[in-house]
């Protein structure tokens, strides 16, 4: 049965990100709190799709650049309580070995996808932290 640890760093940025914009926070965290209650759900969360169906609604997307170097991350972005998008996406990074899925990261969009920036560093890093193996 597969499992999904949020970890805590991603819980840290939730926290922080109450400051600045409580509905991204607060769609962020039940989006995380459902899917760790939804077993049936993360069997396929790696498979990249479009939940707006589903309650709270997101899409589920390959984080190519961090895949392209062996790392198994999937972006969830997610709609907050009005249905409009945040500008936020969280990570996950998925240990196929184990069934487990980790929330590594929440960070504002217009950082997260660039290898060169420190929030890529930092979201592989704690890839590596949880002990999630490479793959080529």
């Amino acid at each position: 049965m597969p499992s999904l640890i949020l970890t805590p760093e991603i819980m840290q940025e939730i926290d922080n990100l109450q400051s600045t914009d409580l509905e991204a926070a607060a769609a962020a965290l039940l989006l995380l709190e459902s899917l760790q209650d939804d077993p049936e759900l993360l069997e396929d969360l790696c498979v990249p799709d479009n939940h707006y169906l589903y309650c709270p609604p997101f899409e589920v997307k390959r984080f190519g650049e961090a895949q392209k170097r062996g790392y198994n991350i999937y972006i969830l972005k997610f709609l907050d309580e009005d249905g409009s998008l945040p500008s936020y996406r969280i990570f996950i990074g998925f240990n196929a070995q184990r069934s487990t899925y980790y929330a590594l990261a929440v960070t504002n969009r217009s950082v997260a996808y660039r290898p060169g920036d420190d929030a890529f560093r930092h979201l592989l890093a704690r890839y590596e932290q949880c002990d999630i193996p490479k793959y080529r």
